[in-house]
Formats: structure tokens, sequence, C-alpha cells
């Protein structure tokens, strides 16, 4: 991975983000002996994001699906949900602060866990937090007291904890650890002695968590190590014996705990009697509780935190507990079908991922299989949970989905392997507009074109510059990019499945704005080829703070890879015949127009005239170019300058710039068409107001002027004629 130009403006936020990574490792530890430190931690982490984000403009960052989904599912809790309550304050107490938790999910996934090497700096402290405290558990249940003091909870097991939930806990913490290592393994030489010890830690945490009393967290472990088997069985037939040999270990462990454990035993049959009389059972009375719950008020529910008040309204004759004990429940109840419909939108985009690394990665699939596993530990419906919404609960199972998106991302990116030969591959450039942006990016695109020979390469652009690009030469395929909202979804997912659609070697993001960083999240963050200032990808160049010209930053960029200097323009493949135009031998160019939106970048019409009127004295004819927004400046120049000659919305850019090659010199606004004549060796002069900074945008070219002024309304031509270049020739 190649290091970025030094950024003093990007340092504080990498400094940033690698504090509040190491606090992500400690989260685990926070989590089982201080949770008042785990709530300190993640809304640490959360800010820390949020002010990143911000700072640094990169709304890419919300940019991906799963976090859009939680931050519409915000708002909808906010606008209609909690206003609709039966106790509209304590449901505003409960989802206004729910922002916590999407803060933390979105920094996990798109700021923290960015690369092989983050993941693996959380693997190695979460694992050593979880083995110490399945070490302290197995002493709680040798000795009747953990190493850290907490006696043993009747037959459950409690660890580090002072409550129960210490299977749970290990679960699922560990489901996303084991699929993290399993990623971070692959391709290495030793991968079979990897798996072994992985196998065998696995196996030591199955026992543990059978051991430590839990039926939900025993029954889950179960389920999780059933399905991930069976889809490495059915998907990665090469490893079919290696699978069942360990699955036939699963039930021989079983039988030996239930058979030596009096705890198991007794669990077992407890669990037996709850499912045989289950809706007579407390969980069932609650699951049947939350459904009467639901049905008055079917669209949003009773209101967040509102399941107990609701349930003593129903006046019924069992105890009523503050929640649903099923986080499907939990959201059906208390938010409706509104709410659940998002819920089950978040769940579905992040499984929908998973099945991709499944179906799609061949080389990947034991990583999904784990990655399963994850999700029907901490997601499956039909199961007994705590609350998806309170404190210490939340915050373990953001925890692990927060892992399981980060490591299901970083498996998406497709490995060499994956992608085949590198020399087989094509090559993408994103590069939208404007004009001006264009002509500078010509010798970028010819350098690129000559550092991949042989390659498909494809440029991303809009159809104005489609055209333009075809002339160039370099490119083997044009794509346009209408660049639809994010909102308009049939335009964008169609984007994406061209984009997608490709197996690209490199992706040369020379536009660098917000639009280009949210197709690096929208296409799963391929950091090993993009290169770019979208944040984590690894060729990476921050946007620069000091006044850099924009083709030194563009130089820069391409040097992240190896691609010299690519130096400046070169237009001789635009040629046109101009004789239609009956122009004499010396004439001036004059663009006295500019963007429609931008007037402060347009010099007074006045002035313009005035200009002409000097050249023409001097047996210069002054030629006017433009588009019909500049009509009337046109108009007003020729009523001071007779002689001036308008081609008002008569020039292509390769007639403008054969028209630049045989003119005296050239006068005009900061516009695209300056940027045309200034790479053609013409002598120009660019006026530029206090709204642009010339030193990173200027035309480039052997013989370019500017002229500067705070306005340019106050522009007088005395002080243009007074800064005018020397003529060709002269």
């Amino acid at each position: 991975m190649n290091d970025a130009p030094y950024s003093p403006a990007a340092e504080p936020y990498a400094r940033l983000r690698q504090t509040n990574l190491l606090l992500l490792g400690l989260m685990p530890a926070a989590l089982l002996l201080a949770r008042g430190g785990a709530e300190v931690i993640r809304a640490v982490i959360g800010l820390s994001f949020l002010w990143s984000t911000l700072a640094q403009r990169r709304w890419e960052n919300f940019g991906i699906v799963s976090v859009v989904i939680l931050i519409a599912t915000y708002f909808i809790l906010n606008l209609i949900v909690s206003p609709a309550a039966a106790d509209v304050a304590t449901s505003f107490s409960r989802s206004l602060l729910w922002l916590r938790f999407v803060m933390f999910f979105a920094a996990m996934v798109t700021w923290l866990l960015r690369s092989p090497s983050d993941i693996r700096l959380i693997v190695v402290m979460w694992g050593a937090t979880l083995a110490l405290a399945m070490a302290d558990g197995y002493v709680q249940l040798a000795t009747g007291i953990s190493l850290t003091g907490q006696p043993i909870d009747g037959r459950r097991l409690t660890g580090p904890l002072d409550r129960p939930n210490i299977g749970m806990f290990i679960a699922r913490i560990g489901a996303p650890l084991v699929a993290a290592t399993i990623l971070l393994t692959l391709g290495r030489t030793s991968r079979r002695y990897w798996y072994l010890a992985s196998a065998l830690v696995v196996l030591i945490a199955f026992a543990f968590i059978i051991l430590s009393g839990e039926r939900t967290a025993t029954i889950l472990t179960i389920l999780a190590f059933l399905a991930a088997a069976s889809i490495a069985i059915m998907f990665m037939p090469g490893r079919r014996l290696h699978i069942l040999g360990l699955v036939a270990v699963i039930p021989l462990c079983l039988l030996a705990l239930y058979a030596l454990s009096h705890s198991v035993q007794m669990r077992v049959e407890n669990l037996q009697t709850d499912v045989s009389g289950f809706w007579t059972s407390p969980y069932g009375r609650i699951f049947h509780t939350a459904f009467r719950i639901w049905l008055e008020n079917p669209l949003t529910g009773s209101g967040l935190k509102g399941f107990q008040d609701a349930c003593f309204a129903l006046g019924l004759s069992f105890p009523c507990h503050p929640h649903a004990h099923n986080i499907y429940l939990e959201w059906l109840s208390e938010s409706g079908i509104i709410g659940l419909a998002c819920f089950l939108a978040f769940v579905a985009s992040l499984t929908w991922p998973v099945l991709q690394i499944i179906f799609r990665r061949p080389g990947k699939r034991l990583v999904g299989a784990a990655l399963c596993g994850g999700l029907i530990l901490t997601l499956f419906p039909v199961s007994a949970t705590q609350s998806f919404f309170s404190n210490w609960p939340a915050m373990v199972m953001w925890t692990a989905l927060g892992m399981i998106a980060a490591t299901t991302r970083l498996a998406l990116q497709p490995s060499s392997a994956e992608a085949g030969p590198a020399a087989s591959r094509p090559v993408l450039v994103i590069k939208h507009s404007a004009l001006g942006d264009m002509i500078m990016a010509l010798p970028l695109f010819r350098a690129i074109r000559d550092h991949h020979p042989g390659q498909t390469l494809i440029l991303l652009t809009t159809k104005p510059y489609a055209e333009l690009a075809r002339m160039t030469g370099c490119f083997d395929e044009i794509w346009t990019d209408s660049r639809p909202k994010l909102w308009h979804l049939r335009p964008m997912l169609a984007l994406l499945r061209q984009l997608r659609s490709r197996r690209f070697q490199r992706i040369y993001d020379l536009q660098g704005n917000q639009r280009t960083r949210l197709y690096y999240s929208l296409l799963g963050s391929p950091r090993n080829i993009w290169v770019g200032n979208a944040m984590g990808c690894a060729y990476f160049i921050p946007d620069p703070v000091e006044p850099v010209h924009i083709a030194e930053h563009r130089k820069r960029q391409l040097a992240l890879v190896g691609i010299p200097d690519p130096g400046l323009p070169d237009l001789s493949f635009l040629q046109a015949d101009i004789t239609a135009f009956g122009l004499p031998a010396s004439y001036v160019l004059l663009i006295p127009g500019g963007a429609p939106h931008r007037p402060a970048k347009r010099g007074p019409a006045e002035a313009f005239g005035q200009l002409a009127r000097h050249f023409a004295d001097r047996g210069m004819t002054p030629v006017l170019i433009g588009q019909t927004a500049e009509a009337a400046a046109i108009e007003t120049i020729q009523a001071a300058c007779p002689q001036a000659v308008s081609l008002m919305n008569r020039t292509s850019i390769a007639e403008l710039a054969t028209l630049a090659r045989g003119a005296t010199m050239a006068v005009g606004n900061d516009t695209g068409p300056m940027h045309i004549i200034a790479a053609t060796g013409c002598p120009v002069l660019v006026l530029y107001s206090e709204e642009s900074d010339p030193r990173r945008i200027a035309p480039r070219g052997d013989w370019v002027r500017l002229l500067q002024q705070p306005s340019l309304q106050d522009l007088r031509a005395a002080d243009v004629i007074a800064s005018l270049p020397p003529p060709r020739g002269a």
C-alpha cells in the first residue's frame, strides 16, 4: 500500500480515527467490567465519527445501504412513531437517543474497520478479552467464584458479569471474530493450522456457552453452527470431510456435557417443559401480550418504552414485563408495522451482502458461513432476547452487528485470485466535468493509457464531454453518468449494476467529489483498486489545504501508482476547417461569458467593448466566442465595436482549438474555453474575481497571464489593456 503525500489537515483526523479504533478494541472489556465505561466509549466513537465526517464533508460515510436505512428509521421513529405514542415524552426519551447506536454502527462500518490491519487489531483485542472472560467463567464453574470475585448464579455462570449473560455475550461477540479470523487467514500457506486452531477455540467456546446454563445462547449457538456447517458442506465440496468430522464432534460434546453436568441436565428438562407448554410459559405469555399490544395500534404500536404501560392497560392477570423479550416483537409492539418494516429492511441490508459472499465469492464461502452464524446469533427471529433499545444488551448487539457488517464489506472486495490476472482486467477512469477540468485532465488520460497498455480503458463521464473523450483516442469505452440523486432508485441501481458488471484492476477517481466518494461506498469500498480521496482506499490522497493547482494535485495522485508527470495538455488531436468563418489574418479571441449560475465570474460587457475597440484600432479583428446566454453581452460589445465578429453558437471544441492556434492573443473570463485556448499555445489573459483562486484552477499553457480583482464588475478596460500578454510572434 502506498502512502499518501503528507497533509497537515488530514493528520488530526487520522490520529482521531486511530484513537477511536483502540477504544473500539476495549469495548468488550468495558462491557464486561465497567458498563459506564462502555457507554463513554460508544459516545466518544459516535461523536468523533460525526465530527470527522462533518468536518471533512465525507458524506459517503452515510451512503451505505444499512446506514441509510438506520438514519431513515431514526427519523420515522421521531416523526411518526413517538408523536403517536400513548406516552409521548417517554417514547421521545428513547427514540431521540437511539441515534447514538446508529452513529456507533456507522462509525464501525465506514470509519474504523476499513482495512485488514484494522480488523486484525480488533480480532486480537477482542479475542484476548473473550479468552480471559471464558477462563474466568471456567474458574467460576470449578470453584463457585470467579477470579473477578463474582459468585456463580445458582447453576448459571456469570464470569466477570454480575448477571448470567456471559454465554450470549461470548456467542454474539465471538461469532463475527471467527468470520474475521477466517478472512484474515485466507491465502496463508499455513491456513490448515489456522483452521485447526480456530476449530479448537470454537469447541472450547461452544462448551463454555453450553455450561453457562443459558438456554437461548445454547440453542442459537447450535443453530448458528449447524447453519454455517450446512452452507460449508453444500458449497465447499473439497472441505466436506473436514466439516463433517467437526459436525460429528458436536453431538459427542453435547452428550458428554449432558452426562457430566447436572446443571445442563436441569436446563434441558426445563427447556422441554417450556416448549411443550410454550403459550402457558412466561415467555409464551409475554409473546402473546406483545401481539395484543400491537393490535391496539397496528401502525405505530404503543410507542418506544411503552410496552409495560400498554400491558397494564390490558388488565392482564399475570405480571407485565418492561419489554417483549423478542427483538422483532419489541419492534412490532412498540413501533407497529411501520417500525418493524424499517427493522426488517435493516436486517435485509445485512443479510443480502452475506448471501452475496456465499454465492459469488467461492474463495470466501467459509467467511460467509461464519457471518451467517453471527447473524443467527444476533437476529434470529424465534428466540427470547433482551431489549434491542436498552443500554447494555443493545450495545452488545450493535457491537456484534457492526463487526459483522464491517467484515462483510471487506470480504466483498475481490481478491487478486477472484478478479483474475491484472493485465486482463479493465481500468476505470471517473471524470464527470467541467470543460476546463476535462481539458486539464487530458494529459492524465494519456498517462493512464500509457500506464495500462493493452488493457481496456473505460471512462465514466457526463454526456456533454463524451464526444471530447472519444476524440482523444485514449478510451476503449465511454460510459455516461446522468448523476442521479440517491433517491432516484432506478437510474442509481442501473449505474451500480453497470459498475459492478466489470472486475476492474484499478479505478482512478479524477473527480474527487462527494458523488464519487459515494460510489466508492456503494461499490463496497474497493480499497485495493481505488485511487482517489475516498477515506480508506489503498491509494489515498487527501484534498489539499494549501493552494495547490489541481493539475499538480492530480500529478501527485497518479504518482501514487507510479505514473510519471503527465505534462501539459496536448490538443493536437483537435483539428477543424475554419475557412468558412472568413476571418482576417490578424484576429483576437474575446470570451465575455462564463457559467450562467456564477455571474460574479464575468467581466462587464462594457469593458469588453472598449477592449474590442482597442484591438480594432490596432488592426486586430475582435472575434467573440460564446453561447446564447452571452447574447446580450455580445450585442453590447458589437455596439461599441462594429468591427467585432460574433461566432456565437457557431464553434465546436475542435473549431475553437483551431481558431486559437491562429489567434494573435485571447482575453476572457475564468471559463472552460479559456483552458482550450491556453492549451494550444495562444497567449491569453484570464480575468478572475475573488470567487475563484487561480492558484488552483488557472489554465495551463506556455503563455498564460492572470488579472484578478475583488469584483470584476469594477473591472476597467485600461487595467486589462495594461495586463495584456505580448501578441503571438512579437
